[in-house]
Parts: C-alpha cells; structure tokens; sequence
C-alpha cells in the first residue's frame, strides 16, 4: 500500500506547472520590452540630425525667430507713435467745442426770442440784445476754429515726430522691406536644409516649424499693412477735419462781423447770410469728406504697400496642426524622435507664438473694422445736425433777397429758421459730452482689466522681450553628440 506522503507531493504538480508558465511569461515579456525599448532608442538614434545640420538649423531658427520679434516691435513702435496723442487733448478740445457751441447756441436763443416777441410788430425787437448775442456767436466761432486749426498744428508736429523716428509712409516701408529681405534670405535657406533631410517623423517637425515661421511671417506683414493704411487713414481723416472745421468757423466769424456792421448797413445783411450759407454748407459736408478721404487713402496705402511686400498666403496655425493631431501629440512626437530639450522648447514656442499672434491679429483687425463703423455712423448724424443749421442759412437768404421791402415775412422767415437750427445745436450740445462721457467709462473698464489698447501694446512689448532673451540663452547652449 502506497504511502500518503508519497501520493500528495508537498507543492503539487499543478502548482508547479503553474510557477513554471508565470516565470516563462514574465521572462518573454521583460525580452520584449527590452527589445521595444532597445528598438526606440535605435529609432531615436537614427533619427537624429547630425551635429553640423542641427548647428546650421539652430543657428538659422536663432536668427529667424529674432527677425521676427523685431518685426514685430517695429509693428508696435509704428502704431504706438506714428499717431501718438497728447494726453490734454482728449478733453481740452471737446471742451473747447463744447464752450463754442454753447456760445453758438446763446446766440440762436436770444435772437429767436426776440424775433419770437415780434412775430406781429418787427420793431419791438431789440437790436442791442441781438448785438450781444452776435458777441456770443462772434467768440464761440473764434473758440472752435481755434481749436481745430491748434489740434491741426499739433497733427502736423506729429507728422514731423514720425518722420524722424523713421515712421513716415517710405521710410517704414523701406525698412520692412529690408527687414523682410534678411528673414527671407534665411527661411530659404532652412527650407532647402529640411528638404534635403532623410524623410520621417523628424522631417515632418521640421517643416511644421517652417510652416509656423512662414505663418507668423504672413501675419506680421498683414498687421503692418493694416496698422500702415490705418495710420494714414486716421492722419488725413482728422486733418480734413480740423482743416474744414477751421474754415467753416472763420467763414462763420467772418459773417458775423458783416452782420454787425449790418445793424447800421441793412445792405450788408443778405451777404452776411450767403456767408453763414457757405459756412453751414462746409458744416454739414465736412463729416461725408472726412470719411471718404479716410477710406480713399486706406486703399491707397494698402496697394502701395502690397506692391512691394509680397504676402504668400499661410493657412492658419489651427489647421497646420489639425493633420498632426493636438499640441500635445506633436510634443510628444518630439520627444520620441531624438529631439533635444532645446528643441522641444523651440517646437513648443513656435506653436504657442504662432497661435496667439493669429488671435492678437485677429483681435486688432476687428477693432479697427469697429472703428471704420463708428466713423461710416458719424458720416451719416454729423449732416444731419449740419442741415438743421443749414436750413436757417437758406431761410437767412430768402427773407433777405426776396423779402427785404416786407419786414413781417421777413422776421417770420428767419424766426423758422432758427428753430431747427437751434434743434441741432441743443443736440450737438448733448451729444458731445455723451460720447466723452461714455468713452470715459469704456477705457475706465478696459483699463481695470488691462485691455487698453496701449496696455495690451506694452503687454505685448514685454512679452517680446521675454521670448527674445529666451531665443538669445539658445546661443548659450552645448549640442548634445
């Protein structure tokens, strides 16, 4: 009889054939990691350029990215000076205004009293408050052409300002297009480089950065045609302004006096009308004017522009990347194709540049589109007020030309006269502080968040800066073998 100790071994054949499976799976599997980890390091091996390539190509990305950095600043520069505003002038000449329309607006009162009291009998009204009111209008016309022709003269130093920092239409254009000529020479020079590199993995890296560069190369380009056509465009826009809305002052002021010496010179009175009629006719036309020269030189500048800096067309960063898959898939393609720390830094700020310079670009080119309403809105109200005194004007002429031997009509023409008149300027009145008031509050709340447009130029300065020194330390940086 067998033995029981015999019958059951200790450990069990199933147990042992069971140890014996686990320890030849896990030994297969350490084999084959090992394996899998030995064939990516050859693969990354592989993949990487030789030292004299990654030389040449750190070098070229250097002075690449360093181009366009300053191409950039010189965007900001432009815009920040090129249309530089002095800090009084935002409220001294709305105040300005303000007071010679209030003057204006005096005077359109008193005389429309005064003739309001003699509907039935012209001679109660009284010359010597009519005088007075003629002062005010006399000193509110001399306030408001002052204004303007001081906010001309100082567009004027502007100009001058600009030209000798370089900012003047040829002259900036001259210089970006030799900026453009050296970053040009030296993308060429890459793209051939990563033309000629073995295709892989690493080759699409290379030339999804190239496809980046190119994009922030277009991009740059498109914000200093915009900035360059806005500049001239804001620049003539304002000085047709100052220069129409100077002129219709004098000639207002100049038929003021002719109507003071009309008081003892009836016959003087019908030219002092035709004056007011050419001054309210300038008046109502100036805001068409201005909006049409603004946009005439805008297209202008831009052509001028476009013909002698190129702008091959680059899709836009999110679609470059959408082959690829996320930001995060391309980094970590990176990492397992041979790339160095440096270079990942580098494929990392290209695509973040590259993303938010579409945004910021973006951003801008919506802003100045609101501006451009903004001014096609005020081309349309602006007339509007202009023909309410225009209307005074024409009655002005008629009571005079026609109804100078019958003094009722004549007063009761120039009493209806002066009540759409006095309409336009009550609403000027209001209208002006409104808008100051209100741009007030919105730059009160942008500047609380930082979204000036000045801040987020400065932002954009700083952060310039940062990539630059970034760019800069690459230099600095031993090749791995």
């Amino acid at each position: 009889m067998m033995n029981p100790r015999l019958r059951h071994p200790p450990y069990g054949f199933g147990k042992i054939l069971a140890i014996s499976i686990i320890l030849l799976l896990t030994s297969a599997s350490a084999s084959s990691a090992d394996q899998e980890n030995s064939g990516s390091n050859e693969e990354a091996i592989k993949s990487k350029l030789p030292l004299a390539t990654r030389k040449k190509l750190r070098a070229l990305d250097t002075q690449i990215i360093l181009g366009l950095i300053d191409l950039a600043k010189f965007n900001i520069k432009l815009r920040q000076k090129a249309n530089v505003r002095w800090p009084h002038r935002n409220l001294l000449y709305p105040l300005e205004q303000e007071a010679g329309n209030a003057l204006q607006f005096t005077n359109t009162t008193i005389d429309l009293e005064e003739r309001a009291g003699a509907l039935d009998n012209p001679s109660r009204i009284n010359n010597s408050v009519r005088k007075q009111g003629l002062t005010c209008s006399l000193t509110g016309n001399a306030i408001g052409a002052g204004s303007s022709a001081l906010e001309l003269a100082q567009n004027g130093i502007v100009c001058l300002q600009a030209t000798r920092q370089g900012l003047a239409p040829s002259k900036s254009l001259n210089t970006v297009d030799l900026k453009l000529n050296d970053l040009d020479a030296a993308m060429l020079e890459r793209d051939n480089i990563v033309l000629d590199l073995p295709e892989g993995k690493s080759k699409d890296l290379r030339e999804l950065e190239s496809l980046l560069l190119s994009r922030m190369r277009f991009q740059l380009v498109r914000q200093y045609k915009r900035w360059s056509a806005d500049s001239r465009a804001r620049m003539w826009r304002e000085n047709v302004f100052y220069a129409l809305d100077t002129t219709q002052r004098f000639v207002n002021m100049s038929g003021d006096i002719v109507a003071f010496r009309a008081f003892t010179k009836s016959e003087l009175s019908g030219p002092s009308s035709i004056l007011g009629l050419v001054s309210s006719s300038i008046a109502t036309v100036n805001p068409i004017a201005r909006t049409l020269v603004g946009k005439c030189i805008r297209k202008y500048e831009h052509r001028r522009v476009s013909r002698r800096l190129k702008e091959p067309r680059v899709d836009r960063v999110k679609q470059l990347l959408e082959d690829r898959g996320s930001k995060e898939d391309i980094m970590k393609l990176a990492r397992t194709k041979g790339s160095t720390e440096r270079h990942i830094e580098e494929l990392e700020l290209l695509i973040d540049s590259a993303i938010k310079t579409d945004a910021m670009i973006d951003k801008q080119a919506i802003e100045i589109e609101r501006l451009e309403r903004v001014a096609t809105q005020q081309a349309v109200s602006g007339p509007a007020i202009g023909l309410l005194s225009l209307s005074q004007k024409i009655l002005g002429v008629v009571s005079f030309y026609r109804y100078r031997n019958d003094p009722l009509t004549s007063n009761r023409i120039r009493f209806a006269g002066r009540i759409p008149q006095m309409v336009g300027q009550g609403y000027s009145l209001v209208e002006t502080p409104r808008t100051q008031i209100a741009g007030y509050i919105k730059n009160a709340r942008l500047r609380r968040k930082g979204e000036l447009p000045s801040q987020e130029l400065n932002n954009r300065l700083v952060e310039l800066d940062k990539i630059e020194n970034q760019v800069k330390n690459w230099e600095s940086l031993e090749f791995e073998k």
